[in-house]
């Protein structure tokens, strides 16, 4: 099968849509799919895939895109698109395009509804990150004609040969955050409880690894608590290898989201790379997050801005090894069961060519 993938997030970029797209056209190449990625920036080094980089301003590239691909004449192949962004850039006689959904892309319907509903229009299928962003998708727009599955995009997970082990009890335990640092992320409200916590006589540490416009603030709050002996920050790790060697040595996954103003976690994945290693997470019970992790059985799903009731979850956490245990297994085993690479690209490719 010959595949496009058009997209505006791709490496070197970091993010979350960016290691779908870049793990897509490796997971499609390993497939025996002919590839051609066209990102909106220079992407070094040698690929499975070919690449073409299209060098313009910000504005210009979608057309240049459309040009590109009207020189090509491939209109029979199958084209992935990112977000609805990137599907203004596919020429109209491109008949099978596929279009990702990830969540907050579709809160601002007041801006963008005309130019959302162009692109969904133009669109074959429709793959969305979670139930919670097709229903939100649904209650706006008509996509009757579409093709719409939702499929957790975890294409970037490999399975491990690892049998799961529960992880041993320790005196102090050992939270860590990998996200960006963002107000809605819920670490500030994770922050103030912790003091609460260790007033209480809980010991722990908090290794905290992203970057992001609220790295600072957060730093200085940790400051102002008497934090710095419980909280390390790490900042942004380029290498997921040393990303995954934080997450072996944790005990919990803590990032209880949060619906801020026009931005909401549409999935989590960062919740399924800690369920690779057995870490049950503490998570939002907003957006796509409670999905990610299944309530009172992967993880915990709180309302972060109910400081009690984050407190009290927390302290449940640290204080009830066997449910520790119980959540870690399931996340691992839900995770090798159903959420792995393997499973989802072929979740993928099997619900396109049917």
């Amino acid at each position: 099968m010959k595949i496009k993938i058009i997209t505006q997030n791709f490496p070197p970029r970091i993010g979350g849509i960016q290691n779908v797209m870049y793990s897509l056209a490796n997971n499609f190449s390993d497939l025996g799919h002919d590839v051609h990625v066209i990102p909106d920036h220079y992407y070094p080094g040698n690929n499975k895939f070919k690449i073409t980089n299209l060098y313009f301003p910000k504005l210009l590239r979608p057309i240049a895109k459309k040009m590109y691909l009207t020189f090509l004449n491939d209109k029979n192949h199958l084209v992935f698109c990112d977000t609805w962004k990137s599907v203004k850039a596919v020429p109209k006689k491109y008949k099978n395009i596929v279009v990702f959904a990830h969540g907050q892309e579709y809160l601002n319907d007041k801006k963008n509804k005309y130019r959302i509903s162009k692109s969904l229009a133009k669109s074959k299928f429709l793959i969305a990150s979670s139930n919670y962003t097709l229903n939100l998708i649904k209650k706006s727009w008509d996509i009757s004609n579409l093709n719409a599955k939702v499929i957790y995009p975890t294409y970037h997970i490999k399975k491990i040969k690892n049998i799961y082990k529960p992880k041993k009890n320790n005196e102090r335990i050992n939270f860590i955050s990998v996200c960006r640092i963002e107000k809605r992320k819920g670490l500030f409200q994770s922050l103030k409880s912790l003091k609460v916590v260790l007033n209480e006589g809980y010991d722990f540490k908090w290794d905290i690894i992203g970057d992001g416009p609220y790295l600072k603030t957060l730093i200085n709050e940790t400051s102002k608590l008497n934090l710095e002996k419980n909280i390390r920050f790490h900042g942004r790790m380029d290498k997921y290898t040393d990303i995954e060697k934080s997450l072996k040595k944790s005990d919990i996954f803590l990032m209880p989201t949060f619906q801020d103003n026009n931005s909401i976690e549409g999935f989590g994945l960062s919740y399924i790379e800690a369920a690779k290693y057995g870490v049950p997470s503490i998570a939002g019970n907003t957006g796509g997050a409670s999905e990610a992790v299944i309530n009172n059985k992967t993880g915990w799903c709180v309302d972060a801005c109910n400081k009690e009731n984050l407190i009290n979850t927390i302290i449940e956490s640290i204080n009830n090894s066997n449910k520790r245990k119980d959540y870690g297994s399931s996340a691992f085993k839900r995770f090798q069961e159903e959420l792995n690479s393997n499973i989802v690209t072929n979740q993928l490719i099997d619900f396109i060519i049917k």
